[in-house]
């Protein structure tokens, strides 16, 4: 066989041919309609195989992703401008590839702001890089995020409960567990400065038996405004707290002596009364519990040889089974006096004062002593006699007639104010007569 072509012969051959082959292209239409649906998969096949071809596409709305902050943390320095606000106002221009032209959204593009080559505070200009798996980022708008930088500042705060929602006021509330109840809390200088607590709101609506719950932590100042945590950074964003829910019932505290006072008193003194501040205490307990409870005690008071009021604060007695009792000390005054004492003094003069000079006296009896019972403390009553006492009959307001004038009494040293007086008679019947002339 020969292994060589003829040159000569193809070309007479095409050239026998060809008239057929142009004159079945112009007339034919099915081999027109073949033409173009070769001719397109021969460009589609070698677009989408030549990655020399490509298309600009416009991505709005793509976040920015923030690096570097560990080394700015590094250089002690904090970003204070709240990069979430420019957070879906990022756009794009990307050269894709044909046949990637549909894969690229704002998902797979990332746009970069750096923060490692920041070394001082102030306002800083950062340029935003981007990339894309899927073509090459030609533009950027804005091309630049102008920032605030300050110094690195750190804080610990504790972590409080506020309780939110319908708040039973005959029911108990407390914090058993809450576990972090201390957060590190870092970021820039001015905003942590301010960080005073981090709080966790728990809704108790409906709330009546204890309970478990997870909060997010709101990080406030010290006049309970919530400042924003987009440029803090912090060890923990919630707390898990155990609360515990137990009803309550008021109970008065007993002011009897048995149950108060497990002292002495000196000799010739004694306990006139006591009191108690608050008189009632809150418990909280199982309302079963509650349900038999009528009074509660102190842990008496231990005291010797009181001859005056005394006050102190005492604890309430509790039982085991009381989840709460506030308050849980009390104010307890003992009233303290000499022992009071009666004793009767006889033969106790009256005396007549302030008659008018135009009038005279005459007695219907002749009684110008009476007897007194003197009641009063035991130091002021038990020695006394007569002399001790002044019994007097003013006549300064009565004319002429017979009146029943009441007798006034009181001690020779004008003290009465601890003494009372029990007179038999209690006033003395006299007759006013015009005075004779002389």
């Amino acid at each position: 066989m020969n292994k060589y072509i003829d040159i000569d012969a193809l070309q007479e051959l095409f050239k026998r041919l060809w008239p057929k082959f142009r004159k079945s292209f112009t007339t034919d239409i099915g081999m027109k309609i073949a033409s173009v649906v070769i001719a397109i998969f021969v460009w589609s096949y070698v677009v989408s195989n030549d990655d020399t071809i490509t298309r600009a596409k416009t991505i709005s709305g793509v976040g920015v992703q923030v690096t570097g902050q560990t080394i700015l943390q590094r250089n002690n320095l904090a970003l204070l401008t709240d990069v979430s606000a420019y957070l879906g106002n990022i756009s794009v221009e990307i050269d894709v590839p044909q046949s990637d032209y549909a894969m690229v959204t704002k998902e797979n593009v990332n746009v970069e702001l750096d923060l490692s080559n920041i070394t001082r505070t102030g306002t800083q200009l950062v340029s935003l890089k981007a990339s894309t798996p899927y073509g090459k980022v030609t533009k950027i708008w804005p091309a630049s995020l102008e920032v605030q930088v300050e110094q690195l500042d750190t804080r610990y705060v504790p972590v409080n409960v506020e309780l939110v929602g319908n708040v039973l006021d005959d029911y108990w509330y407390n914090v058993a567990n809450i576990n972090p109840s201390q957060i590190t809390v870092s970021g820039p200088a001015s905003v942590v400065q301010k960080l005073t607590e981090a709080v966790a709101q728990v809704d108790v609506t409906d709330r009546l038996v204890s309970f478990n719950r997870s909060a997010t932590l709101m990080l406030v100042d010290e006049n309970g405004e919530i400042l924003s945590t987009n440029v803090l950074s912090r060890t923990s964003a919630s707390s898990s707290i155990r609360m515990e829910v137990f009803p309550t019932k008021n109970v008065p505290v007993s002011t009897e002596v048995a149950d108060v006072f497990k002292g002495t008193v000196a000799d010739g003194y004694e306990i006139t009364g006591i009191s108690i501040s608050p008189a009632s205490v809150t418990v909280a307990a199982d309302a079963s519990l509650l349900e038999s409870l009528e009074i509660l005690r102190i842990v008496p008071i231990s005291a010797s040889n009181l001859k005056s009021t005394y006050t102190t604060r005492a604890t309430v007695s509790s039982l085991t089974n009381f989840e709460n009792v506030s308050p849980q000390q009390v104010y307890v005054t003992i009233e303290v006096a000499e022992e009071s004492i009666s004793r009767v003094v006889g033969e106790v003069v009256v005396r007549y004062i302030n008659m008018s000079a135009d009038y005279s006296l005459s007695m219907e009896e002749l009684e110008s002593e009476i007897t007194v019972i003197v009641t009063g403390p035991r130091s002021r009553v038990e020695n006394l006699t007569a002399d001790d006492l002044i019994a007097t009959v003013d006549l300064e307001t009565y004319g002429v007639g017979s009146h029943d004038v009441p007798i006034e009494l009181r001690l020779a040293e004008d003290e009465t104010d601890e003494v009372t007086f029990n007179l038999a008679p209690s006033s003395m019947r006299v007759r006013i007569e015009e005075a004779k002339e002389k």
